[in-house]
């Protein structure tokens, strides 16, 4: 992961930019990676999904979280602690466990809710007990175009989970079981 960091923070430097005009203000157009790199420019979700997809390339279970206003990624330190994540899922739900499928959650709520996705206080407080004992790991990724350092990143990635603000957190990997897909790369002319 520090690795993933430098190379973006000084081989391939990206600004912080604010978001893009969008058609709604409950959503917020995004660059693809390559648009990213391009333009040497990003938003927060920009740069979330940026750090998810370099994770999910080298074979780091990747994260991403949600809050009021804000979104940074974060990852799962072994695939021995995302499958015990993935275990109380289905203890849960009252399923039994597959490792290719993942759960689909009982429970209605005004947006989506998908079996990748872990929304609400309820599963806030489940997730900091990863966080705390260093097996699911928030970090900061705004931190990298303002030339700040990884271990600065931890500790502001962490301290931004509170109930109040708290959306939700987007599981990459439990996502992909469940059939979600990238959207392809296309190349302009």
């Amino acid at each position: 992961m520090q690795a993933i960091w430098a190379a973006l923070q000084h081989d391939l430097p990206i600004n912080y930019i604010n978001p893009p005009p969008s058609y709604t203000s409950q959503s917020q157009r995004l660059r693809s990676p390559t648009e990213v790199f391009r333009g040497h420019a990003a938003t927060c979700i920009d740069l979330a999904l940026l750090f998810a997809s370099c994770l999910e390339f080298v074979g780091i279970y990747p994260v991403v979280f949600l809050i009021s206003g804000h979104a940074f990624p974060g990852y799962w330190r072994s695939d021995k602690a995302w499958w015990r994540m993935k275990q109380f899922r289905f203890e849960e739900t009252g399923r039994t466990a597959e490792p290719a499928i993942a759960p689909r959650r009982e429970v209605i709520t005004s947006g989506q809710s998908e079996g990748w996705m872990f929304d609400g206080v309820d599963n806030l407080v489940e997730l900091l007990r990863y966080v705390q004992d260093g097996t699911l790991v928030p970090f900061e990724s705004t931190f990298v175009a303002a030339q700040r350092g990884f271990f600065q990143s931890l500790e502001e990635g962490s301290g931004r989970l509170h109930p109040d603000t708290f959306d939700a957190m987007i599981d990459i990997q439990s996502a992909r079981a469940a059939s979600v897909t990238p959207l392809p790369l296309v190349e302009k002319p």
